[in-house]
């Protein structure tokens, strides 16, 4: 891709890109002012049963079954959309698992890190918590994936619209800092390779080489 082309993607899609690029480095600028774990007890403060419930139900969009879900969707729709969301998906999946599994397996999660005092921590009931492999988060990965393939799919009328498309990706991402599974750093790293394969994908399938591949325009007909 190049740099026009990237200049001409970001700004086709600034609803959704300008937004998500200036609270990333408002995260990112945040933690290394004051270091993950105190990002994540001033994070960890605010919590209520309400927020409990919705966060058990938000993280849940970062799970493997709505990947599968916007594949066969999107089978019906446009093979295009298909193979591009699978490229940048597993591109994302690959690398993130590959960090936390192999290059950063000891890394501690929140409720391994602050063991030693676990009153620090407001903990949700009903949640499993997990101590190692924290860095980065592959919920945040998955959710940042597809929403910002529906957001580079949105028609050009329907742009604006996309801001609230980063809202819901960004809840995902939250969910795993409330519900203390990452910390921020995490969530920061998992997005930011998510978009960044969305980007590097997007003008492969729909610029070319293989915008003139009229079969990646067909899909599964729908019997009436």
């Amino acid at each position: 891709m190049n740099r026009e082309n990237f200049r001409t993607i970001i700004h086709d899609n600034c609803y959704y890109f300008y937004p998500y690029l200036i609270l990333w480095v408002m995260g990112l600028v945040w933690t290394f002012i004051i270091g993950k774990p105190s990002v994540h007890l001033y994070l960890n403060q605010f919590h209520h049963p309400l927020a409990d419930d919705f966060f058990r139900w938000a993280t849940k969009l970062g799970e493997a079954y709505v990947f599968v879900g916007v594949i066969v969707i999107t089978l019906f729709i446009k093979f295009r959309h298909t193979l591009f969301f699978l490229a940048s998906f597993l591109s994302s999946f690959i690398l993130v698992q590959f960090l936390k599994k192999v290059v950063f397996s000891s890394i501690e999660r929140p409720t391994k890190y602050f063991e030693h005092d676990t009153t620090l921590l407001y903990l949700v009931d009903g949640v499993t918590f997990h101590h190692f492999q924290s860095f980065p988060s592959g919920h945040t990965a998955a959710g940042f994936s597809i929403c910002t393939a529906l957001a580079l799919w949105l028609p050009k009328k329907m742009k604006s619209y996309s801001t609230f498309i980063l809202i819901l990706a960004f809840l995902i991402g939250y969910s795993r800092v409330y519900l203390s599974q990452h910390f921020m750093i995490d969530v920061l790293t998992g997005s930011v390779i998510a978009v960044t394969f969305s980007l590097i994908w997007y003008p492969n399938f729909y610029g070319e080489p293989l915008r003139n591949h009229s079969w990646m325009d067909h899909s599964i007909p729908l019997r009436k």
